[in-house]
């Protein structure tokens, strides 16, 4: 048997510096070596947040907690290593696109990358679906995910009504570097390229989250159709808001939130602000502004009233949600370098083309 008595501790095996060389080495935690690596920031952000978090026994900090910025900054470098392309990994995209044709725009330079693709049997798909009056109206959904790699992705998202149960297909792929206006500028202007029969759809909504560069982004390029704020986010919008008003407490706090789905519910825009004057005298004042602030001038496309039109109570982005996890479970929730990344979204599209010609067959999941 071993006798831990006997172990004797050594300074790490990369020291060169005598006051390293001079102490044992104490590895930190795995798990804070992965917090380090996907928390978003610059180091010296990173490192402030990971120590307000830590224990106060300092004895405990030389495994639960950054030994310096420098360590943060090692560790987010190795992630881009991993996740970046890299010549190899250039190459093997480009042999991709050549053999796929998945790929149909790719940027990069020094400050950014961009990479738009979709697989051609797909879009015909929903080209097929859109100002179609025997079929239900027609929901895209857009919504950005990340943790996959050094990246972040973009999906749009439809419904393929001529199912039965109107699977949600996952169509346009987009991985960016960044999430400015212009990166998402350049992705509808792709879409109403590929798709010139969208701005003229008059039976098609589109649901996103409440961030301007995406709803500005839509606004811009398909300015007739009817865009939806997803009525979860609102909520937690709202939540979060709430929590932390510290003057309220918690039954309270529970009440506001419920008020404003109250709100939220009404039939008609009427009832609606009738309703909010009586709410607006018994609200927290930092609330009520927070509220005809951020909530208030997005109302009509939020409010059942406007979502009635579509069949619809509320409009949720649940479709792309629920998508987000699977591409996170097809790569084990791991990050993926970007080669990898569209190799596995090109392998999605094809299974979910296979899923909706086997339905229309009557085989697998979805009927016709």
């Amino acid at each position: 048997m071993c006798d831990e008595k006997e172990a004797v501790g050594y300074p790490h095996g990369n020291a060169k510096k005598d006051s390293k060389i001079s102490v044992n080495f104490i590895g930190t935690r795995p798990s804070l070596l992965k917090a380090m690596k996907t928390e978003e920031g610059t180091p010296i952000q990173v490192y402030r947040k990971t120590l307000a978090s830590c224990p106060r026994e300092l004895e405990s900090h030389a495994t639960n907690a950054p030994r310096d910025v420098k360590q943060v900054a090692n560790a987010q470098f190795q992630r881009r290593i991993k996740s970046n392309l890299s010549s190899n990994g250039l190459w093997n995209l480009l042999y991709i696109i050549d053999d796929t044709k998945f790929v149909k725009r790719l940027v990069i330079d020094k400050d950014d990358f961009m990479i738009f693709c979709f697989q051609d049997a797909l879009l015909e798909k929903l080209k097929c679906v859109l100002n179609r009056r025997d079929l239900k109206p027609q929901q895209l959904s857009y919504d950005t995910t990340f943790l996959l790699g050094d990246f972040y992705l973009s999906i749009l998202v439809f419904r393929e009504t001529e199912l039965e149960s109107a699977p949600a297909i996952p169509c346009i792929f987009f991985i960016h570097e960044r999430k400015l206006m212009e990166t998402h500028e350049e992705f509808w202007s792709l879409v109403v390229r590929y798709i010139p029969e969208l701005p003229s759809s008059n039976n098609t909504y589109i649901v996103t989250d409440q961030e301007k560069a995406i709803v500005s982004a839509i606004q811009k390029f398909l300015p007739d159709i009817d865009l939806f704020r997803c009525y979860n986010h609102v909520v937690d919008d709202i939540k979060r808001k709430v929590s932390t008003i510290a003057v309220l407490s918690a039954d309270e706090k529970k009440t506001v939130v419920n008020q404003c789905r109250g709100l939220f519910g009404r039939k008609t825009k009427e009832d609606y602000l009738e309703l909010l004057a009586e709410f607006q005298v018994e609200w927290n004042r930092e609330f009520s502004i927070y509220f005809i602030r951020n909530i208030h001038p997005d109302i009509d496309r939020i409010g059942t009233w406007t979502c009635q039109k579509y069949g619809a109570s509320k409009m949720t982005t649940n479709q792309s949600e629920s998508l987000n996890c699977v591409i996170k479970d097809l790569n084990n929730w791991k990050e993926y370098p970007i080669d990898a990344m569209v190799l596995s979204l090109f392998h999605l599209s094809q299974y979910y083309n296979v899923e909706i010609l086997r339905g229309r067959y009557n085989y697998g999941q979805h009927k016709y």
